[in-house]
């Protein structure tokens, strides 16, 4: 049971990292109807920002932090200004590619600076255990958790309770009647490929104590977090953290009592058996999706 509780936790955890991505994924997708596939990298950047201003310059973390979400919030503004503002008017395709590539650079660009050498971002709370019936689960693991339930909850807050909420849903839903309503729709576009930026720096920040911190780390959880938002139903919040949260416990519990050297095939085998049986994703996507 001990195990079980230890595992589990585990993979909640995981998932919420996944969640967070996919967030990013979905803010960007309501506002502009496009994904973007830069996220992979955008994660990776934020990992070693986080890298470079906890370990390299000696922040504090509660200072470090903050700074490297700002940062990644207007590198998330620069590539809607490099690559979906010149390029809204071509198809979509065109701009998901150009997203992708996006996500390249920065890892060509990351490599060129710290080689192939893996390093490691030190945790919150290192060593720190918590027994929860019976278990050593992993402070750290709580930490995952505690983050994203917070900032689930104020990207719910935002988008339900505020002006900016409604008008970012408005935008989203009809661009032409919203702009004509004199709702700013460009730039609600910038703030959604901010917000992903910011979203992306969070998962990096979490994700690096978890794992080797490379060049191309990131990629692994945008392809988990992409996942995550098919099954949950692309463009629905809760059915993308549900998504996330169901990938992280199937990778986890699959690694721990199936086999592990499937670990990396147990998200996507469940996804395909997913969307085989629901096309539209467990809570059935509110729209087409566009790639």
């Amino acid at each position: 049971m001990a195990t079980f509780v230890t595992v589990f936790v585990s993979g909640l955890a995981l998932g919420s990292i996944s969640a967070l991505v996919a967030l990013g994924f979905i803010v960007t997708y309501k506002a502009t109807g496009i994904i973007n596939f830069a996220q992979g990298g955008l994660v990776t950047l934020g990992g070693y920002l986080g890298y470079l201003t906890a370990v390299q310059f000696g922040l504090d973390w509660w200072v470090a932090y903050p700074v490297v979400v700002v940062l990644m919030f207007f590198v998330g503004v620069a590539v809607e200004r490099i690559v979906h503002a010149p390029l809204r008017s071509r198809p979509e395709l065109v701009v998901v590619i150009a997203t992708l590539g996006v996500g390249l650079v920065i890892s060509a660009v990351l490599l060129e600076f710290y080689g192939t050498e893996t390093r490691t971002l030190p945790a919150l709370l290192p060593g720190k255990v918590v027994d929860i019936a019976g278990a050593n689960i992993a402070a750290y693991d709580l930490v995952i958790i505690g983050v994203t339930a917070v900032g689930v909850t104020l990207l719910a807050l935002m988008f339900n309770r505020t002006q900016l909420g409604r008008q970012f849903r408005a935008a989203s839903l009809d661009p032409e009647v919203a702009q004509l309503q004199g709702i700013p729709v460009k730039a609600f576009g910038m703030f959604a490929f901010g917000l992903g930026g910011a979203l992306a720096a969070v998962a990096g920040l979490m994700l690096a104590p978890r794992a080797s911190l490379e060049t191309n780390f990131g990629f692994t959880a945008m392809i988990a977090a992409f996942a995550a938002a098919v099954i949950g139903g692309f463009g629905r919040f809760a059915g993308v953290i549900v998504g996330a949260l169901v990938l992280g416990l199937v990778e986890q519990l699959g690694t721990q009592y199936v086999a592990y050297q499937f670990k990396a095939v147990y998200p996507f085998a469940l996804m395909i058996l997913i969307v085989a049986i629901a096309p539209r994703g467990v809570l059935g996507s509110q729209s087409r999706v566009r790639v």
